[in-house]
């Protein structure tokens, strides 16, 4: 599942429908319980630490994708290390 996806289903929105990763996520209908939701989401499906601050850091869809991809590469070289 791709952070795109997990987002509309957190939000509710149809998989079809576009998502802006621009716009602040409280302007696509994230409040405080939908972004602990989402940070939990993301945590199981993809394996990541996302910290409950997670809207607050990184307040865009591109920039939680940017987080994600930055933790899933630390995870990758360290798995590539060990």
């Amino acid at each position: 599942q791709s952070v795109h996806s997990i987002a509309k289903s957190v939000l509710g929105i149809n998989i079809e429908d576009e998502l802006s990763t621009s716009e602040p996520l409280a302007s696509l209908g994230f409040d405080s319980i939908l972004g602990i939701e989402f940070r939990n989401r993301l945590n199981q499906t993809l394996g990541i630490d996302a910290p409950a601050t997670l809207l607050f850091d990184y307040p865009t869809l591109q920039l939680v994708i940017q987080f994600v991809v930055s933790c899933l590469s630390e995870e990758s070289m360290i798995d590539t290390v060990s």
